[in-house]
């Protein structure tokens, strides 16, 4: 059996952009990950977003950061399926762009996928390939 170096994984986005979804694909695909929704980015995030006073220093970066993006047309009505406000999809778009900005600057392992444009089969197939080639 193939030893893996990375094999954590962690899923962030803005609301309904399907990282619960692919969260399960990724784990029937490769039971070995731990696939987390929501890391670092969503700390920085949210933080910012409800004026928490703290930082965070960066994470461990022996894991694979996942930025799941999803078209605002789409957003809007995966937004009205569930029942949700579709607000601040441009200010939380962007600030996930900025958390993840960092994590590239710091060369972490990044990896970027658009909801919209891919199932979620798709992305975690993809997932799943990455962390397989990550030496």
């Amino acid at each position: 059996m193939e030893k893996l170096k990375f094999y954590t994984v962690f899923l962030d986005g803005i609301d309904k952009c399907g990282k619960d979804t692919i969260k399960k694909y990724v784990w029937q695909l490769d039971k070995r990950l731990n696939v987390f929704c929501r890391g670092w980015p969503s700390l920085v995030v949210y933080a910012k977003k409800f004026e928490r006073n703290c930082e965070y220093e960066l994470p461990y970066k022996n894991a694979l950061y996942v930025h799941i993006t999803v078209d605002k047309d789409d957003w809007q009505i995966r937004c009205n399926i569930h029942n949700e406000p579709t607000i601040n999809y441009l200010t939380d778009s962007n600030m996930f762009n900025e958390a993840f900005a960092i994590l590239k600057e710091n060369e972490y392992n990044v990896v970027e996928y658009n909801s919209t444009n891919m199932t979620a089969y798709q992305i975690a197939q993809h997932i799943v390939d990455v962390i397989h080639r990550l030496k």
